[in-house]
């Protein structure tokens, strides 16, 4: 009896911890998110200041991490890694090898970027192996949803503007590509969110904020990826004709009132902002990827080396410092060479694998998570073509840990199942 009730109270704690660790975890994606607004919204006149404050952050959530840990430590759960994660890891690793022939101008700059990706990326696979695979999925989409609310709230509410005023967002600190692109992550996430949550009304106002920041971007390749995930889940999912009805009803909604506002932006930017030539030249994306292209063959299988771009890419924007190739493919052909590419590309591959498989033979949440998984593929190979990211894949690597370490638990046979 006193066994029994000793088991079950260690069960008790064990849970308890766990939750408290789920908490943290949710709150270290929620800063994933938030990070972005730090520069802009304390550090206007020293921005790197705002980024170094973000590093701090991340180790900070590490920090209180081990703390929990060292006092009160849950049993860690042996979680089944599915080999495609082994992509990822090995394109970080290719990425910290090309820093010893990087042309950044700092090494010691370089190296700290890469080792905070990789920091991310581990701190989530270590806190899903405590938390418990399907609670720290959760904690974590749910985090990373509402950092995307306060990021899109504080736009909002602050009002940032760029090019003469027609855009939310800082040209310089909070990019409304960047802006709209968090928005839509984070709205992708909201349909899991919507269908396990249960406070339904906090969740879809929280949509309603980040749609309308996101609107108001008219950050073009962020919506247009964001449509063809959305339609690709509404056509996947297994929702009621209510669920169906709702969703179509607020898309145009949505649509309809903001169809005026969009209208004349449109206007505006392609005729008198690019002088009828945006067109031709995607605000002068094509000239770009031109002399990227030219610049390959220097160094085509290593690449020029991680964070390389910005100090060595070509600056053809008067006033405008470009720090990627806004193009994904051409921008790790730069940086990682075709090498990197092949390894990057892998991990995409290797990921949508694993989603196919789990969606073919989970049950009904985890079929849900896959084909979440998938609409985030489609959403960032989408934003490819026109965007990339100065340090990683464009899909975060954190992210990408949380959906490979779900498909790997999942897809393990009962009989070899340890989590």
């Amino acid at each position: 009896m006193n066994a029994a009730t000793g088991t079950t109270v260690e069960n008790l704690d064990d849970d308890s911890q766990r939750n408290a660790l789920s908490i943290v975890l949710a709150g270290f994606a929620f800063f994933i998110q938030f990070r972005v607004t730090i520069p802009y919204l304390f550090f206007q006149s020293h921005p790197a200041y705002g980024t170094l404050t973000g590093a701090v952050g991340i180790v900070v959530f590490v920090a209180i991490t081990a703390l929990m840990l060292l006092f009160e430590t849950p049993e860690r759960l042996d979680v089944d890694l599915p080999k495609g994660i082994r992509s990822l890891f090995l394109f970080l690793a290719w990425s910290g090898i090309s820093i010893c022939w990087t042309l950044a101008a700092s090494r010691t700059v370089a190296t700290m970027y890469w080792l905070l990706i990789c920091l991310e990326a581990t701190y989530a696979l270590i806190m899903i192996r405590y938390t418990g695979i399907d609670r720290g999925v959760k904690s974590f989409i749910y985090g990373w949803y509402y950092g995307g609310t306060a990021v899109a709230a504080c736009a909002l509410i602050t009002q940032p503007r760029a090019e003469g005023g027609s855009r939310l967002g800082d040209p310089l600190l909070l990019h409304p590509n960047l802006l709209g692109n968090t928005c839509a992550v984070s709205l992708l996430c909201g349909s899991y969110v919507l269908l396990t949550s249960k406070r339904r009304s906090v969740v879809l106002v929280s949509a309603g904020i980040q749609a309308l920041a996101l609107i108001l971007t008219f950050s073009k390749t962020a919506m247009l990826a964001l449509l063809i995930a959305y339609a690709f889940l509404f056509v996947r999912l297994r929702l009621t004709w209510r669920q169906r009805t709702i969703a179509v009803a607020s898309f145009l909604t949505v649509l309809l009132a903001s169809y005026q506002k969009i209208s004349e932006y449109l206007i505006n930017y392609l005729v008198q902002q690019q002088g009828g030539e945006a067109l031709d030249t995607f605000t002068g994306r094509t000239v770009l990827w031109a002399v990227v292209v030219g610049m390959l063959p220097e160094r085509l299988w290593f690449g020029h080396g991680f964070l390389s771009f910005r100090d060595v890419g070509p600056q053809i924007f008067e006033g405008i410092p470009v720090v990627h190739a806004h193009n994904e493919l051409l921008m790790l052909l730069f940086t990682a060479g075709i090498i990197g590419t092949l390894l990057g590309y892998g991990v995409y591959v290797c990921l949508f694998m694993n989603m196919r498989r789990l969606n073919k033979s989970g049950e009904t949440v985890q079929r849900m998570t896959a084909q979440l998984g998938i609409a985030f593929l489609i959403y960032h190979l989408i934003r490819s073509i026109t965007e990339a990211s100065q340090f990683e894949l464009l899909m975060p690597s954190a992210l990408i840990v949380v959906l490979f370490i779900y498909a790997g638990h999942h897809l393990a046979k009962p009989n070899d199942r340890r989590a």
